[in-house]
């Protein structure tokens, strides 16, 4: 029986909640619906439900369910005793919770429970925050309530769309979303400006029932085709060119003000691996703009209109072998072949061939590196250096040629 009494009270002062939700007490403001837990720890340990209720108040008891009916005796920054009500637990009192903190009611909590245990610790947690119903209006294919918590952000309501019949039209922007609260106050999402950074400031918080999502449709567009990633847009086109083995994109993407050419290739998620990124043209008013992306300066600075199509053409799916071998000529690029694998598909190198001198350029003209080990990428040249003399063939040819020279000059001055 002694043991019993041991565990219990063991058990009783290491109580935890059985399934808490982490929120910072000091700054976590509490509401109807909101969900807690009552953790007593000491010998007189215990764990309860709470709940807030529709009034703003909260109900502290000991057994039962948060479903006592709401009392009206309670105003705010007061607390009092209510006569018990046992068929739903055994009440020890009421605090308005609506409005403050956390850790505010937690201490108001601990003041009620003190009353009647002593030598305890009172902690208050959250167990389920409240749920409300926003609607979703705009560039949607349904308009349809969906149910969110305070601790949802916009970019959780858009992952959940795959989950759901709900899907935004083609047009939709998802650069200004537009989060309306019921008192009037908007705030203002980038959706893909989030994806691209991680910074929360394009991503806020739901408030509470009654918030409207609404997604406006596009308003100024570019085109990007060719060798990109494609990402953070829903109009994106696929094509596949059997014969070289290459991916090619058209995406729509919706610019902002002021925003350039390297601001919407990060929000497409960069180039493909065989981007030529020396070529990029630009297609503005039936014009064509050539542009080097290794001009950083005017890649910043080069800032996209409304209807620009930008074209980034892809390198060629083969590589080119010059120089001192067998069979110079083009060879379909395998991945993760060195350049020691293409000589061998060119015949080798010639006698005349300097394997310790050769070069691999990329397809922009940069050296990506030298020696047969290097790997080569699509697009690449490979070039074997030729020497210009062999030291024990040409030279012996030379002294030979000038021993055969200086007899014929002996020769004829005799």
């Amino acid at each position: 029986m002694v043991a019993v009494s041991i565990l219990f009270m063991l058990f009783c002062s290491s109580s935890e909640p059985t399934d808490a939700f982490l929120v910072d007490p000091e700054t976590y403001i509490l509401h109807p619906r909101d969900r807690l837990q009552l953790v007593v720890s000491g010998i007189e340990g215990f764990i309860q439900d709470l709940v807030v209720n529709s009034d703003g108040t909260m109900i502290v008891a000991i057994g039962g369910q948060p479903t006592v009916p709401e009392p009206t005796t309670a105003t705010p920054g007061e607390t009092s005793v209510i006569t018990a009500d046992f068929t739903q637990g055994i009440p020890l009192g009421v605090v308005y919770a609506d409005g403050k903190t956390l850790r505010q009611v937690e201490a108001e909590v601990a003041q009620i429970v003190r009353k009647y245990y002593h030598n305890v610790g009172v902690d208050l947690v959250m167990v389920r925050p409240r749920h409300f119903v926003i609607s979703l209006v705009g560039e949607v294919t349904a308009s349809t309530p969906v149910e969110v918590t305070n601790f949802w952000r916009i970019s959780e309501v858009i992952g959940q769309f795959y989950l759901t019949e709900i899907e935004l039209t083609p047009s939709a922007s998802l650069r200004r979303i537009m989060l309306i609260h019921p008192g009037g106050e908007v705030d203002t999402a980038d959706y893909v400006k989030f994806l691209e950074t991680g910074d929360y400031q394009y991503d806020p918080f739901f408030q509470g029932e009654g918030d409207v999502l609404l997604f406006p449709p596009m308003e100024k567009t570019v085109v990007i085709r060719g060798a990109v990633e494609g990402l953070r847009t829903q109009n994106v086109n696929v094509a596949y060119d059997s014969s070289t083995y290459l991916t090619s994109k058209e995406c729509v993407y919706e610019i902002l003000p002021g925003e350039s050419l390297k601001d919407v290739i990060e929000q497409a998620g960069g180039f493909l691996p065989w981007a030529n990124r020396r070529n990029i043209q630009l297609i503005r008013d039936g014009r064509v703009i050539p542009v080097n992306y290794y001009d950083t300066l005017l890649v910043s600075e080069l800032v996209l209109q409304h209807e620009d199509t930008v074209v980034v053409p892809e390198i060629r799916n083969n590589v080119m072998v010059t120089g001192a071998v067998e069979q110079p000529g083009s060879f379909i690029y395998q991945p993760m072949m060195t350049a020691y694998d293409y000589i061998n598909r060119a015949g080798g190198i010639t006698e005349r061939g300097m394997a310790d001198k050769l070069v691999v350029y990329s397809a922009e003209g940069t050296v990506r590196g030298r020696g047969l080990n290097v790997i080569v990428e699509r697009g690449d040249i490979v070039e074997v250096p030729s020497m210009t003399l062999k030291w024990w063939q040409d030279y012996i040819t030379i002294i030979g040629a000038l021993s055969s020279l200086t007899a014929v000059i002996i020769a004829f001055t005799r």
